[in-house]
């Protein structure tokens, strides 16, 4: 596809336009033809990371590798545009957005981040972000921000927990409204409490979940220890590990379970 044909300026006149929910005046690229051409980026971005070499990257993975793509819809891309309220479009790094989505530890998270940000020619130091630790809202990943075309793309990269309570969260904005995805809550409203909790399980029971199977898996770093069987453990640790995969299959659970009640709240029309 071609380069990004549209200047940093003109990019910061739709912007502008965007922010105002005005029409774009001449001089100015549509909103549409834009959109368009960010698609054709995620597109691009998704068919090279789908062509590497995943059961070399992850080889004890016994789930396939979910990746998706897709570009900012028009209402997520103004209230981005209002939160950062002056700049280009092209500052935004994720309106060509990928998700690659597996079964993983958090060092193969790492190196499926690195992996991805080589394949595009880049050094994985300057382009990933990790936002495990420094999470948001409790939002957990990482993320590898790419430089091609003339423009941004993102790639996020999460664990199966990470990615459930993701998407259970995201389905909480379309009930409770998407300002909750950034705190725009009040003590008094009623998602809150939903909201807070679900930020709770992320941090205090994921992330520990995580970073259990992390340490033990790295007793065994070529077994495949997570995915495969806990018998080669010391006895000390093989109950443990046991106990960890057992809490994450009852946390994903629930996760689906919660994501469920949020769906069917949505298709009754309980929206705040």
């Amino acid at each position: 596809m071609q380069d990004r044909p549209w200047s940093n300026k003109q990019m910061e006149m739709l912007a502008q336009c965007l922010r105002d929910d005005v029409a774009s005046p001449e001089g100015t690229p549509a909103y549409d033809d834009v959109m368009i051409w960010y698609d054709e980026l995620a597109a691009e971005v998704h068919g090279i990371v789908q062509a590497m070499p995943w059961k070399t990257i992850l080889p004890y993975s016994h789930s396939e590798v979910d990746i998706t793509y897709r570009a900012k819809t028009i209402d997520t891309l103004r209230d981005k545009l209002n939160r950062l309220s002056s700049g280009p479009l092209n500052n935004i790094v994720d309106i060509a957005g990928v998700r690659v989505d597996a079964e993983m530890t958090l060092r193969e998270q790492d190196a499926v981040a690195a992996a991805i940000a080589r394949a595009f020619g880049m050094d994985p130091a300057k382009a990933v972000k990790d936002l495990r630790v420094e999470h948001h809202n409790g939002y957990r990943a990482v993320h590898v921000h790419l430089k091609l075309r003339r423009a941004m793309a993102e790639v996020q990269v999460r664990t199966q927990l990470q990615s459930k309570w993701a998407n259970t969260y995201e389905r909480l904005g379309d009930l409770a409204g998407r300002g909750i995805r950034y705190d725009n809550v009040t003590e008094s409203d009623s998602w809150s409490a939903i909201a807070s909790r679900l930020q709770e399980i992320s941090v205090t029971r994921i992330r520990p979940i995580e970073e259990a199977k992390d340490a033990i898996a790295e007793i065994r770093p070529n077994s495949g220890y997570v995915w495969q069987s806990l018998e080669e453990l010391p006895d000390e640790l093989r109950e443990i590990g046991y106990k960890v995969l057992e809490d994450e299959a009852e946390l994903s659970t629930m996760l689906d379970d919660v994501e469920v009640l949020f769906r069917d709240a949505l298709r009754k029309g309980t929206r705040q």
